[in-house]
C-alpha cells in the first residue's frame, strides 16, 4: 500500500472545497424569485428557508440586502411597533411598497414608490446589521416641507438583526417640545428631525425656501438611501440605547404602508 502523505491530503482537501463552492454555486442559481406580499402574510414557498439559508446568514450580518422584506411573516411585530397608530386596525394590510434592493437606491426610486400613499414605516439595514427605522404618520409628497406631528417615533431592534423576537423594538417617541417631526425633501430619502434620522441625504440643499418638488435637475440633487447619520438635532427622545452616530452605511431599506389603497393621498396627523 502506498503511503498517504501531505500532498495527498491537501488533494482531498482541494477536492472537498471544490465541492462546497459548486453546491453553493448550485443554491444561488435555484432560489426561487421573492414574491413581495402582504408583510402579514405567510405565502412564501416552503422551501424558502432552505434555499435562501446561505444569503440569510451574510444579511444578518449586513453583508447582502435580505432577498425578502424583512418584516414578512412578522405581524406581531408590525403590531407593536404599529400600537397607538392609525394604522393599527390594518396590520394585515400593510405591504412593502418600497424595496431599494428592488426599487432603486435614489430619492427619486423612494418618491416614486412611497408619495401619495398614506403613512409609512421604515425599516433599514445597516451594513453592521443594526435594523432601525422610523413610522412617519404624515406620509410622503415631496412637498419641500416639514410637519409636525405627535405620533411620529424612531425604533430599533436590540442587537443585531433581532426582528425575529417579538419583543426586540424599542421605540423614540417625539419630543414633547419639537417643532419638526418629518422633513419631506423631494430630492431626499426619509428625514425625521432635521437630523435626527436621515436616509439618502439630497445632494444639495434647497436654497431661498422650500421650492418644492419641480425644483430643476431633481435627479442629480437626488440623494442615495445607501447612507444615512444620525446628528441628534432634539426632535425625538432617543433611548440610551440607540445604536447609530453619526454617518453609517446601507444595505436595505424598506418601506410600509396600506395596501389595500384606502390611505391613498391620506394622512394622519
Amino acid at each position: 500500500m502506498l503511503p498517504f502523505t501531505s500532498s495527498h491530503r491537501s488533494g482531498i482537501l482541494h477536492i472537498l472545497l471544490v465541492a462546497v463552492l459548486v453546491n453553493v454555486s448550485i443554491a444561488f442559481q435555484n432560489l426561487p424569485v421573492p414574491k413581495y406580499s402582504s408583510a402579514a402574510g405567510t405565502t412564501a414557498r416552503k422551501t424558502t428557508t432552505q434555499q435562501y439559508s446561505v444569503i440569510d446568514t451574510l444579511a444578518s450580518i449586513g453583508n447582502v440586502a435580505p432577498p425578502q422584506p424583512m418584516l414578512n411573516g412578522k405581524k406581531k411585530l408590525l403590531q407593536t411597533l404599529l400600537k397607538d397608530t392609525y394604522l393599527a386596525s390594518n396590520v394585515d394590510n400593510m405591504k412593502c411598497v418600497y424595496k431599494a434592493s428592488r426599487d432603486g437606491w435614489s430619492a427619486i426610486d423612494f418618491h416614486n414608490c412611497v408619495d401619495n400613499r398614506g403613512s409609512g414605516l421604515v425599516v433599514a439595514r445597516t451594513r453592521t446589521g443594526i435594523t432601525l427605522g422610523g413610522f412617519n404618520p404624515n406620509g410622503w409628497r415631496s412637498t419641500d416641507d416639514y410637519y409636525l406631528s405627535n405620533a411620529a417615533f424612531l425604533w430599533y431592534a436590540k442587537g443585531n438583526n433581532n426582528i425575529n423576537n417579538n419583543n426586540s423594538a424599542v421605540k423614540c417617541p417625539i419630543g414633547s417640545s419639537s417643532n419638526a417631526a418629518v422633513y419631506d425633501y423631494a430630492t431626499g430619502g426619509p428625514c425625521f428631525g432635521s437630523a435626527d434620522f436621515v436616509l439618502g441625504e439630497p445632494k444639495a440643499a434647497v436654497m431661498g425656501g422650500f421650492t418644492g418638488p419641480d425644483m430643476e435637475d431633481s435627479t442629480k440633487n437626488a440623494g442615495s438611501l445607501r447612507t444615512g447619520k444620525c446628528g441628534f438635532s432634539g426632535a425625538y427622545d432617543f433611548d440610551k440605547g440607540w445604536p447609530v452616530r453619526g454617518q453609517f452605511s446601507l444595505v436595505e431599506v424598506e418601506v410600509y404602508c396600506n395596501g389595500d389603497g384606502s390611505t391613498k393621498k391620506k394622512s394622519f396627523w
